[in-house]
């Protein structure tokens, strides 16, 4: 049944609590309902003073709550989800093609925000289908609902629909932290702020496989246990104040830029929800700046807000409080569902202890991996062992080594500030002794990893000299001018979103990517992770950040000095991935939505031609392989008939092409990939 569309006086109020326990999220397990609606968020403070930050505004969450729960669904099982789109359908004509299309708010040299109340649905870090091959959903839905085999971020969900999504996660997914956001283009940023949840793909005993199945790794197995496990979803509200006639943030509280929430919704006249919001009000406290909104604006504001509208709530909650024991070692799962910034965590003084052990859902090859802070972009994951002597610990972003980046002028690349994002209270009481110079023993996990998360940094030629790397290109993230608030949209190879020129994925060979400029727009590629295989630094001192041999989904190096990567990953298989259309793209979502993201088509054997010249990502690479060619031509037509003959066949045997490969990076015995552990 479609849900309810209507809008009146009966939309549910959500209220952000302040300083209490950290809730335990409800657990949502296969066939579970995502139902987006209306909300009027409030809180955490009550407008009276500065103390707490505080909004009063009219979003959009699930199952009306900030966070709705988090799924568990376990390696070699199926989830089934039914997104239903409760908004009511736009004032105005409805776009709702995944293309840009007219908007009263176009931007220079880029596409725009639109259809507010148009969903897309995502599953951020999920290895399986892009769901736009056409597969059957099995069995398809008793009422007629549309349903998509997979991770389909293309298909729209109007107001009054719902839409069914059957997720295949493969024995060999990697048990790890993930989350659900909205990701319709156009509407990305606006929708994700206030409604996500949390993933979580849990180790299937019976039949998935075993990443920890190592003489290394049996020590850390009670570490797994559920009683250990602390989930923290973050949140980050960035609103700030109108102050005249144009219907854009005033930039005195800060630059205007596309950061700011308020310019996605004030700039769509289609939003039902945007100019009848809450009257006008006091800031309060002695700093007061008056009303938020000036008599000069003729539509009456969406939100309000008091002097501090930019704040990040874990598990729906502002500043909340975790009970722990000293000397006994927690999994912390953190999600950073932010729209934009990035966080730089640690602790107001010494007494914890951090241990990395997967980043973005994959184990790293080596963890603990030990670090006194903590870097997380827009929507990484960050799986951490957690160990403190007893005492009371600020959980803090912003005073970390790193700082902000001085070059860039605009709030996408600022480093999120927050003084206390949660109280940690460590009682003695049956904790242990913890030993600061290796707070969780000795030796590290060396995991296992299987044929998708293989080592491909040193990827050489196959026995029969055909290079393993059969595809190579270029990502670079620009802006117009990245130098101030005024700073042109962010493109991909200086080109804005094009249906017509996919990047080509071959299944079973390996693809390599050098990406640009990721010291400011996080690279997140949808499908399955890339591994890092070179960085221009790569020391201990980075431990907070990602390291080379690490795999990733979303990539950000922030005020690291390093701002360009080389990645590779081995798409497929073709039972696991299928085949079809999905995305690359900044994950700084109003990038997004203005167009920063290019298009992926993952094929069999081999590639085919593309309309209107070559594939975005294509152009540097390609150029290059043209003119080894005809060095080839040249100097070497021997070797040339002979390559041509094993590209022949490895292209009717492509099984036997992938297995050579996998034997050269994966040693299934010894348990991790080339000797590096």
């Amino acid at each position: 049944m479609a849900p309810s569309a209507a809008l009146g006086a009966s939309i549910p109020v959500v209220n952000i609590p302040a300083r209490v326990e950290l809730p335990k999220l409800a657990v949502l397990e296969n066939r579970f309902t995502l139902t987006m609606g209306a909300a009027r968020i409030t809180g955490p403070g009550d407008n009276t003073s500065d103390a707490d930050p505080f909004i009063l505004y009219t979003g959009r969450v699930y199952n009306e709550q900030l966070v709705a729960g988090v799924v568990r669904v376990k390696q070699d099982s199926v989830l089934r989800t039914r997104v239903c789109n409760a908004l009511p359908a736009a004032a105005e004509t409805i776009n709702s093609s995944f293309n840009f299309g007219v908007s009263a708010f176009p931007l220079e040299g880029g596409q725009s925000f639109k259809d507010p109340n148009i969903l897309g649905h995502h599953f951020h870090g999920h290895y399986g289908r892009p769901g736009t091959d056409g597969a059957p959903c099995s069995p398809p839905p008793a009422d007629g609902t549309t349903c998509f085999r997979g991770d389909n971020i293309f298909a729209d969900i109007n107001p009054g629909e719902c839409v069914e999504y059957e997720y295949d996660i493969p024995a060999v997914h990697s048990p790890g932290t993930f989350w659900m956001h909205p990701h319709h283009h156009g509407s990305g940023s606006l929708q994700t702020q206030s409604a996500s949840v949390p993933l979580v793909v849990d180790q299937n005993p019976a039949t998935g496989f075993d990443f920890l199945a190592t003489p290394s790794c049996e020590r850390f197995r009670p570490l797994f246990a559920p009683e250990n496990e602390v989930i923290m979803h973050m949140q980050t509200f960035m609103m700030n104040i109108n102050g005249n006639d144009t219907g854009l943030p005033d930039p005195s509280p800060g630059p205007t830029d596309d950061g700011y929430i308020a310019v996605a919704v004030k700039s769509v006249p289609q939003d039902p929800f945007c100019c009848s919001g809450p009257d006008k009000q006091e800031d309060g406290g002695e700093n007061s700046t008056g009303d938020d909104w000036e008599p000069t604006v003729t539509k009456e504001a969406f939100y309000t807000s008091g002097q501090n509208a930019q704040f990040t709530v874990i598990n729906g909650v502002f500043s909340p409080i975790i009970n722990m024991k000293a000397g006994q070692a927690y999994r912390w799962r953190m999600v950073n569902g932010a729209t934009m910034k990035w966080m730089d965590l640690s602790f107001n003084q010494s007494g914890c202890h951090l241990g990395i052990y997967a980043r973005d859902g994959n184990f790293l090859r080596d963890f603990p991996r030990i670090t006194d802070h903590i870097v997380m972009s827009a929507a990484n994951r960050v799986d951490v062992m957690v160990v403190c002597e007893a005492g009371e610990y600020s959980l803090r972003t912003g005073a970390g080594p790193l700082g902000n980046d001085l070059g860039c002028g605009s709030s996408h690349c600022e480093l999120l500030t927050q003084d206390n994002l949660a109280t940690l209270v460590v009682s003695p009481e049956g904790g242990y002794k913890v030993y600061p110079e290796a707070p969780f023993g000795a030796p590290n996990c060396q995991p296992r990893f299987p044929p998708y998360l293989s080592d491909l940094r040193n990827v050489g030629p196959t026995t029969d000299g055909v290079t393993s790397i059969t595809y190579s290109g270029l990502v670079n993230f620009t802006n117009k001018d990245p130098t101030g608030p005024a700073s042109g949209n962010c493109l991909i190879n200086s080109l804005v979103y094009n249906e017509a020129q996919p990047l080509q994925e071959v299944l079973g060979e390996v693809t390599q990517l050098e990406v640009d400029n990721i010291d400011q727009h996080p690279y997140h590629h949808h499908i399955q992770p890339y591994q890092i295989v070179s960085l221009p630094n790569d020391t201990d001192a980075f431990n907070s950040l990602w390291r080379v041999g690490d795999y990733v989904d979303t990539l950000l190096l922030p005020s690291s000095g390093m701002k360009n990567a080389t990645v590779r990953w081995i798409p497929g298989p073709v039972e696991i991935t299928g085949t079809g259309y999905a995305l690359l793209h900044c994950h700084i979502l109003p990038h997004s939505d203005e167009g920063c993201i290019m298009k992926t088509q993952l094929l069999e054997n081999t590639y085919v031609p593309v309309s209107k010249g070559l594939s975005n990502g294509a152009k540097a690479g390609v150029t290059l392989a043209v003119l080894v060619g005809l060095a080839l031509l040249v100097v070497l037509p021997i070797v040339l008939l002979k390559r041509r003959k094993a590209r022949r066949r490895a292209a009717a045997n492509p099984a036997e092409a992938r297995a050579r490969l996998v034997d050269a990076a994966f040693d299934p015995e010894a348990g991790n990939s080339n000797g590096y552990h």
